[in-house]
């Protein structure tokens, strides 16, 4: 056999055992669908208290916060802390059961949210108001509809 015929059958070889390689391994899978948006429902009145009661908090807590500052927080202050080591809000940035994801803010004077505003509460730091986002907009922190 010469070189050339050697160098033939060693290339067929490696090409058939590429080949074979290949059909082993099978077609690629393809991506799966993406799931479906969740159905709109309405809030439970559970889920609409629970969010009235840490509104009313977290309001209550902003009146003393900007009391005892002289000034209403920043939005980026809300989650920070005093000159004395607490945290401004004691009982932090609640979260929101009407959103999704974790407790998020969003700066807007006045504080209207709006259903598509991709957060859990709008705050305005001029006047210290904050206001939760799904709510429907009758409930008041007083809890009057």
């Amino acid at each position: 056999m010469g070189r050339w015929q050697a160098a033939a059958w060693t290339g067929l070889a490696l090409a058939s055992g590429l080949l074979s390689v290949a059909a082993w391994s099978g077609s690629p899978r393809p991506d799966p669908p993406p799931a479906p948006p969740p159905l709109p429902r309405p809030a439970s009145p559970a889920e609409r208290a629970q969010v009235q009661a840490a509104w009313g908090r977290l309001q209550d807590e902003l009146h003393a916060t900007t009391a005892a500052l002289g000034a209403a927080p920043t939005t980026d202050e809300l989650e920070g802390s005093g000159a004395d080591g607490r945290p401004l809000l004691p009982s932090g940035l609640p979260d929101n059961p009407l959103r999704p994801g974790i407790a998020s803010v969003s700066q807007r004077c006045p504080p209207q949210p709006q259903e598509s505003d991709p957060v859990d509460w709008i705050y305005c730091p001029d006047s210290g108001e904050i206001s939760p986002v799904g709510l429907d907009p009758a409930y008041k922190v007083s809890g009057k509809e």
